[in-house]
């Protein structure tokens, strides 16, 4: 009984070993472009993957948003050389190179793709290439689309709070102060306002006396000059 129950033991062991290899195999591994790539096509996969391992890391798991990263990052890996993209610098990730509703190509351009062309200082001379470049944006953005559809419902929303509590609390400060300076100017100008009507009634004030004083002297002169006037008399010699 020995002998046979010890063969099974180690067959089922052997199984275990072989299927947590096969298991091993058999997980999908999203391929996420290295923090260090520089001049690039493909650093934009990498912004979409740190925005959903931040608000929806439990996402990465799964094997449709795997497929649809995977095909994104190759899409964007077959125009190395013609586009460069980067990561957004902190102040903007939020609102750069995500929401596909508002993605363009300007990167001056709130929502837009964070990239651009290698060639686009071209365009002076050849106007074509605009077209050309039009062409591998749509096509980029119909790689983006499913991905995009599979994680915005988890991740756009809070996403765009996180950004409207950090643009606030950015802004918020220098906003007060700049209402604390008005403020104080608004206090300086009535203060200013205050002292130049006090001077300006005591000027006009004093003015007015003075006019009063002339006026009434110069009324006394006309009196006199009107009342002054003494016949010479002469004696009675008749």
């Amino acid at each position: 009984m020995e002998s046979a129950t010890a063969p099974a033991t180690a067959t089922t062991a052997v199984e275990k070993k072989v299927n947590k290899g096969k298991k091993k195999q058999d997980v999908k591994k999203m391929y996420v472009p290295h923090a260090r790539l520089n001049e690039s096509s493909r650093p934009w996969a990498r912004h979409v993957y740190l925005i959903i391992r931040e608000f929806a890391p439990s996402l990465l798991k799964e094997e449709a948003v795997i497929d649809a990263y995977n095909a994104f990052a190759e899409r964007l890996e077959k125009y190395e050389g013609v586009l460069v993209t980067y990561v957004p610098a902190r102040h903007s990730r939020y609102k750069q190179g995500i929401v596909f509703e508002s993605l363009t190509f300007h990167r001056y351009l709130d929502g837009a793709i964070p990239g651009y062309f290698r060639d686009e200082t071209e365009l002076w001379r050849r106007p074509e290439l605009k077209q050309v470049h039009a062409a591998i944006i749509e096509d980029i953005k119909n790689a983006y689309k499913p991905l995009y559809d599979l994680f915005k419902r988890v991740v756009v929303p809070p996403m765009e709070k996180k950004y409207h509590d950090e643009h606030v609390k950015a802004r918020a400060p220098r906003i007060r102060t700049d209402i604390e300076g008005w403020e104080r100017a608004m206090d300086h100008e009535k203060t200013r306002h205050e002292r130049a009507v006090e001077y300006e009634e005591k000027r006009h004030k004093e003015t007015m006396e003075r006019y009063h004083e002339v006026l009434h002297q110069n009324i006394q002169d006309l009196h006199t000059l009107l009342h002054a006037f003494t016949p010479t008399v002469f004696p009675d010699t008749d």
